[in-house]
């Protein structure tokens, strides 16, 4: 749509001036910023800090051998992740090409394109969750293996936000292959845990209430419920069928086509309101255009369930991407551990690594080209 295009630019734009901005700002101070961590550059900044060095040291020395066996297990997890999504991005890919309605969006989170800016304190929370289990986890993994660490930190670059932890490389090259992969899969497997730590709480949250609805975050511009259906409203039947839940709405509006009109039941305020629309599309999909969450009778506060939602969503993501052969992905370092060992030409195995991260690359681009493509 023309309208999240424009969104996107402005976004952009916007973020792209005020990392400009505060570098001129602070170019001056810069000095001073990097004697305390902090690296300012014009479009972003990197903070590091040897701070959580030593909690990270005191937790991995503790129980040392339950350490080896949990990442262990890490590693198992790390290649089942790897086979996981090489196989779901080929196969996805193959949906957008020949079967568009059975594919399955990956759309870059952007606040005020892709998601409401209502939903911000989520993202940013869920993204602090996985960073900080996901660090913390490769400097237990190293200080395990007796491997040095640097320092840790993260980087901001424009609105892509990434974590990382600095080890000794040449410690790390000496180990053997298992304990590389120890270190390398630990982070995926934290995010993994806690995925599942997540969904379990949201299982039980809802297990003890009654979907009732679907309730309305906000809606999206240029779509047609604009202006119709109201931020905070509850769906509660489409043309007299019964929505209790978001499976509900989806299964109902995969019978229409974009153009078809139909009639939404909405609670709003207490009240029962009748509103028509006539369809958009996203893709070759019927779409109304809102952004939504599962609403229960007497539920507790919406934030928690949301929160939750979030949390999983996020973790299971970095899970599963960064086991992917890429270049500053934990899936690319596997690859090369495992090239160094089998692979004697120095030459094939940086052409092979390459030739990897090149492909993967742009198979996870096109992923989202095509998802973005329908949104915008």
């Amino acid at each position: 749509m023309l309208g999240s295009s424009n969104s996107l630019a402005s976004v952009l734009i916007l973020t792209t001036g005020f990392w400009l901005v505060l570098y001129l700002i602070l170019y001056r101070h810069s000095e001073y910023l990097r004697k305390r961590g902090i690296e300012i550059f014009p479009l972003g900044l990197f903070y590091r800090t040897s701070k959580l060095n030593h909690l990270m040291y005191k937790i991995a020395s503790k129980h040392e051998k339950l350490w080896h066996i949990v990442f262990d297990v890490a590693s198992i997890m790390g290649f089942i992740l790897m086979g996981f999504i090489v196989y779901f991005l080929h196969v996805n890919l193959y949906s957008f090409i020949y079967r568009p309605s059975k594919a399955q969006e990956m759309i870059l989170l952007i606040p005020g394109v892709t998601i409401g800016w209502p939903l911000l304190p989520y993202l940013v929370l869920s993204i602090v969750i996985a960073f900080v289990v996901h660090e913390i986890a490769h400097g237990i993994a190293a200080a395990s293996e007796k491997v040095p660490i640097i320092s840790s930190g993260f980087a901001v670059i424009l609105f892509l936000v990434a974590g990382f932890v600095e080890v000794d490389e040449n410690k790390l090259k000496v180990l053997s292959l298992r304990s590389k992969t120890r270190i390398l899969s630990a982070g995926s497997f934290a995010n993994l845990v806690i995925a599942l730590v997540a969904l379990l709480l949201l299982s039980v949250v809802l297990w003890y209430q009654k979907p009732c609805g679907v309730y309305v975050i906000r809606t999206i511009k240029g779509y047609p419920a604009e202006g119709v259906i109201m931020p905070g409203d509850v769906i509660v039947k489409i043309n007299n069928v019964k929505i209790s839940t978001i499976t509900d709405l989806s299964r109902v509006l995969s019978k229409y086509k974009p153009g078809d009109k139909i009639v939404v039941t909405l609670l709003r305020d207490g009240l029962i309101k009748n509103v028509s629309i006539i369809l958009g599309h996203r893709g070759d999909k019927a779409f109304m255009g809102i952004e939504i969450t599962q609403y229960y009778l007497n539920p507790m506060p919406i934030e928690i369930p949301l929160a939750l939602e979030w949390i999983f969503t996020v973790n299971a993501s970095v899970a599963a991407l960064n086991m992917l052969p890429i270049v500053v992905f934990d899936g690319d370092r596997i690859i090369g551990s495992l090239l160094e060992k089998y692979v004697k030409s120095y030459v094939h195995k940086r052409a092979l690594r390459l030739i990897l991260s090149i492909y993967f690359l742009a198979l996870l681009g096109a992923n989202i080209v095509l998802s973005m493509g329908r949104l915008l």
